[in-house]
C-alpha cells in the first residue's frame, strides 16, 4: 500500500492539490494526511484526530461502477467511526473558500463533541 500511496501523492489531480495547499501544515488547526490508508482503502485526505475523511471526486466518480464502489467504501469508513465528506473537483476551483469553511466547521463540530 505504501507504494500505491506514494504514487497517488505524486500524481494528485489539480483539485486535490489546491485543497492540500490549504490543509497541509495544520493550517486549519488540525493535522491532515493525504492518501491515508484506512483498512483496505486509501482516502484522499484524513484527519484522524476528529476521524474525518475528505474525498474530492472528479469525473471518474460519476459512472455507475464508481458510485457503487464509493458507496461501499463510505459505508466501511463510517462503520469504523469516520465521518466522510465529499466535494467535487470543480468545487476546488469555483468554491474553495466555501469548501474550506465547511471542513473547518465540521472539524470543530466533531471536536467539540469529543
Amino acid at each position: 500500500m505504501t507504494t500505491v500511496r506514494r504514487k497517488l501523492r505524486k500524481e494528485m489531480p489539480l483539485g486535490e492539490v489546491r485543497l492540500w495547499r490549504v490543509l497541509r501544515d495544520r493550517n486549519l488547526g488540525f493535522k491532515f494526511r493525504r492518501q491515508y490508508s484506512i483498512g483496505p482503502f486509501i482516502t484522499d485526505f484524513c484527519c484522524s484526530t476528529v476521524k474525518l475523511v475528505i474525498e474530492v471526486d472528479g469525473l471518474t466518480h460519476e459512472n455507475e461502477d464508481a458510485v457503487f464502489y464509493d458507496k461501499q467504501r463510505q459505508e466501511y469508513l463510517e462503520s469504523r467511526g469516520f465521518t466522510v465528506i465529499r466535494f467535487s473537483s470543480a468545487e476546488m476551483f469555483t468554491d474553495l473558500q466555501d469548501v474550506v469553511k465547511k471542513i473547518m466547521d465540521l472539524c470543530k463540530k466533531i471536536n467539540d463533541k469529543r
